[in-house]
């Protein structure tokens, strides 16, 4: 869907995948490995990177410290395979949030015309949780960022989000654990919240959680899901009717 929305924004579209998971355990390029092929014959513009962080990535599955920091290396890999300028504007988003392709050429507008060179936004999006109808209406995300490099590349350990002028108009759509219950099990084995969240990943809790429409993780945070009955809501990207066939039917409604 972000190829979609945004490659005809952008002068290289970087897809960047690590043979490390956030514990510092090795793992093979599986994402590249299954679609490297497919997805650089679409455009000359798409390039994969393949990140080799064996032995820069401490293992741990209990220090959450380590996890985090391992966690940051690799959002920050890419910068050893490519050669960045500091006046170059890079937008920075995870797999799983999609943008919108006007917001981010109505930003792009802003950043180039602004008078900092060290100018970077954070961005609001919808939050889509669990099932691709479930919109969490009272999460305030805000993760990705258009920036000009030179705003984290003066950072000793920069995580390439978060940080950046707030945006008020929301800017995409994150699909947060809109993934089959057995992949949610695995992703909490592996993420950087592995250890606060282990005590969740089995497959009755998260079931549990999709069918009653349970925030699990924080129990005190207001969660509250709207059920959409139609996908050309603006809370989603216009590029999500195309794609939806490649979704499994269990995040489907």
């Amino acid at each position: 869907m972000n190829i979609e929305e945004l490659l005809h924004q952008v002068d290289f579209f970087l897809i960047t995948e690590a043979n490390v998971t956030h514990t510092g355990d090795e793992r093979g390029y599986e994402f590249l490995d299954r679609y490297q092929t497919e997805l650089e014959s679409m455009s000359k513009k798409i390039k994969c990177i393949r990140m080799d962080l064996k032995g820069e990535c401490t293992f741990s599955t209990t220090d959450p410290d380590i996890l985090h920091s391992n966690e940051q290396k690799i959002r920050d890999g890419f910068r050893k395979l490519i050669e960045l300028q500091h006046n170059d504007i890079v937008i920075s988003c995870d797999a799983d949030e999609v943008l919108f392709r006007a917001r981010v050429k109505h930003l792009l507008t802003r950043i180039r015309k602004s008078p900092s060179d060290t100018k970077s936004y954070r961005l609001r999006l919808h939050q889509v949780i669990f099932r691709l109808n479930y919109l969490w209406k009272d999460c305030n995300f805000q993760g990705p960022v258009i920036c000009r490099a030179s705003y984290f590349m003066a950072q000793d350990s920069p995580q390439w989000r978060y940080e950046g002028s707030r945006t008020f108009r929301k800017s995409g759509t994150h699909f947060s654990w809109v993934m089959p219950v057995d992949e949610m099990v695995k992703k909490i084995s592996r993420y950087s919240h592995r250890v606060e969240n282990s005590k969740f990943a089995t497959h009755a809790l998260l079931s549990s959680a999709v069918n009653e429409k349970k925030y699990i993780f924080e129990p005190d945070r207001k969660f509250s899901i709207v059920e959409k009955r139609s996908f050309k809501e603006k809370c989603y990207p216009p590029s999500l009717e195309k794609f939806l066939p490649l979704f499994p039917e269990e995040v489907k409604p």
